[in-house]
């Protein structure tokens, strides 16, 4: 199976608060895991905007993803820094994803299976999410390779 087109970054931190963080974005407050678990909202700190629908983005590192290792943006048609709501009518805004599109497609995840030469162990995916193989081809020896865990609904 030929994978997505990835896009990387290691190693940054994050001051941005996502578009739609502060809402539940349709999900039970108590279901919900700790700040910087898998699944959680974060925003990239460099990542090219506009991002396509056709890539996947994965930045290590992300301070909003504490206790996870990365911060990924799944085929997100639109920029992760600012939403259509957010942008209002002026230029440029009829291209921008929505505050949902936004929430559902960038967030905090782990690496499901790693590379033979990793001392890292692989993390397992929670309820409402898969192993994807599609984020598993960036360059052996990069440090971002392996699948990570995406939502069931990206499927």
């Amino acid at each position: 199976m030929r994978g997505l087109p990835i896009l990387v970054l290691c190693a940054c931190a994050s001051s941005f608060t996502p578009p739609g963080a502060d809402d539940d974005a349709g999900l039970d407050v108590a279901a919900r895991p700790p700040p910087g678990e898998l699944g959680d909202p974060c925003i990239p700190v460099a990542a090219p905007d506009p991002l396509f629908s056709n890539e996947v983005y994965v930045e290590r590192g992300s301070s909003a993803c504490s206790r996870v290792e990365a911060c990924i943006a799944v085929q997100l048609d639109g920029s992760p820094y600012t939403s259509r709501e957010d942008c209002g009518r002026g230029p440029g805004c009829e291209g921008l994803a929505s505050r949902a599109d936004i929430a559902e497609r960038v967030f905090c995840s782990c690496r499901c299976t790693v590379p033979a030469s990793s001392l890292e162990p692989p993390c397992e995916c929670a309820p409402g999410f898969f192993c994807d193989a599609r984020t598993d081809f960036a360059t052996p020896g990069s440090p971002v390779s392996g699948a990570y865990c995406v939502r069931e609904s990206l499927r």
